[in-house]
């Protein structure tokens, strides 16, 4: 009724009892009304529900990704594992639940790593000492 503007207060008035029928009659699958009313075919709309086809979707992807994942690790030279897939997107979700972690913003030059790991190493034991910075 929201997609009219009519309310139920309208039916006899503004909205006749023969427009109210034949608009109950033709709503679609994505009705609360129809699906009381099919519950039959609702069982099967649901699966065509546009906030689950992506996630079906991208369960498919995932799927597809791991199969050729499997193939080119079995069909790999000796020492050699291909790159794990990564998941594919999924609507509202972050990468952080996708498993996806960053640290920083940019890798670490090699140069420059061993000084940051030594750094990291000091700062590690000072937290678990519970002694303060210098």
């Amino acid at each position: 009724m929201t997609r009219t503007g009519y309310t139920i207060a309208d039916v006899g008035g503004a909205l006749s009892w023969a427009s109210l029928r034949h608009f109950t009659e033709n709503l679609d699958g994505d009705s609360r009304f129809f699906r009381e009313t099919h519950p039959k075919e609702a069982e099967y709309l649901e699966w065509s529900e546009p906030q689950r086809v992506p996630w079906v979707l991208a369960d498919i992807v995932d799927e597809l990704r791991i199969i050729q994942y499997m193939f080119e690790a079995a069909h790999s030279k000796k020492g050699h594992k291909p790159k794990r897939p990564r998941p594919y997107k999924r609507p509202g979700v972050t990468d952080a639940a996708l498993g996806e972690k960053r640290i920083g913003k940019e890798p670490i030059p090699a140069t420059s790593f061993d000084g940051w790991w030594k750094a990291k190493g000091e700062a590690a034991r000072r937290r678990k000492n519970h002694t303060p910075e210098e």
